[in-house]
């Protein structure tokens, strides 16, 4: 009588097996969309490093047109730049760990880089009107005194989008991150791929695009690019979030048959 017991207590229920092998397989398709995401949004990443190099070349050829000389317009840029790249880590790096909503913060701010790059013609022309109103409102006699001020527009009228720039690389090792033990391998991966998209940038514009395109006409591409890219960002966040729920809902539906299922298999004894 035992070992007959015994093997009725360990067979499984027929349903049970259904609902269990149902459970793997959707476990299983959420892991594959899941690791297609995050394919496309490295990719994507890799990609916004183009255009982030090409504003780099456009800044230096038409703040050469403000300075002058190459040589303070390309000391300008590099400043802007880096200085940008330091205070957007600095800050979205607080912001998303503060928020911790990676995705769309860091669509709109690729969306914010594309909209401000399409008036950079319109803030250039604003900058060389005000450095000669300015100047004659100062009474400035020197070259030097003329380049610091040349320095302090073109500054700030580029420390906008070299700051948002520069919060992207936090804002995405948030997201893909997901613990300190692959902090470091994480965050060499993002800035391998966005440093490889930058070299691409810089030979699109300097012996391609400017070529073909002329000078506004690439700032325009780099500023669809980031406007793409910031909005498929968005449409996979969102897409992403109406999964979700309705797995969430799926999840508490079955919860909910549960006691039904102990019932009917209780009266089945």
């Amino acid at each position: 009588m035992t070992p007959v017991s015994s093997a009725k207590g360990k067979r499984r229920s027929p349903r049970r097996e259904k609902t269990s092998g149902t459970t793997s397989r959707r476990d299983d398709a959420a892991t594959i969309i899941l690791g297609r995401t995050r394919l496309i949004l490295f990719l994507l990443f890799g990609l916004s490093g183009v255009p982030a190099l090409i504003y780099q070349i456009i800044w230096a050829r038409e703040l050469g047109l403000i300075f002058g000389t190459t040589v303070y317009a390309i000391s300008t840029v590099l400043a802007v730049f880096f200085s940008g790249l330091a205070l957007g880590s600095y800050l979205f790096g607080r912001i998303v760990d503060a928020q911790n909503i990676p995705l769309p913060l860091y669509g709109f701010m690729e969306l914010a880089i594309g909209v401000y790059a399409l008036f950079t013609p319109w803030i250039f022309l604003l900058v060389q009107r005000l450095q000669v109103t300015l100047g004659s409102a100062l009474s400035l006699e020197e070259f030097s005194e003329w380049s610091l001020l040349r320095f302090v527009l073109s500054f700030s009228a580029l420390i906008v989008p070299a700051t948002l720039i520069g919060g992207t690389l936090p804002v995405m090792i948030k997201y893909f991150a997901q613990g300190l033990h692959r902090f470091g391998n994480v965050t060499a991966k993002l800035y391998s791929v966005n440093t490889f998209g930058a070299v691409i940038g810089t030979i699109l514009a300097g012996f391609f695009l400017i070529l073909w395109f002329g000078v506004n006409g690439t700032l325009y591409f780099a500023a669809f690019l980031n406007s793409a890219i910031g909005a498929a960002t968005l449409y996979i966040w969102r897409k992403g979030k109406a999964y979700s729920q309705a797995e969430g809902e799926k999840k508490r539906s079955r919860r909910g048959a549960e006691p039904e299922r102990s019932q009917l298999a209780q009266g089945d004894r």
